[in-house]
């Protein structure tokens, strides 16, 4: 018989919510994991321009004749980061 009986009909109903709804919890998953990554290398490439920049102040300074205890207060750094830039 190709007609299909109301209680068919709602069990195909139910298999393709089911099916959608484990379909969308997969999907937001992956795009978390996807968004984690992306938020991750944007980070890391956004902190290495900022030290990039920050030691370039330093050395600006310190060619300036400024000492180590001026430019940590200058750049709002520690004295050790100052002179971990200058080694």
């Amino acid at each position: 018989n190709t007609q299909i009986s109301s209680a068919e009909k709602r069990g195909l109903k139910t298999g393709e919510e089911i099916g959608r709804k484990a379909g969308e919890e997969i999907g937001r998953k992956a795009g978390e994991e996807i968004g984690r990554k992306a938020g991750e290398e944007i980070g890391i490439r956004k902190g290495k321009e900022l030290g990039v920049q920050e030691a370039r102040q330093v050395f600006k300074l310190y060619m300036q004749g400024k000492s180590p205890e001026e430019i940590a207060v200058l750049c709002n750094i520690s004295i050790n980061k100052v002179r971990q830039i200058l080694e």
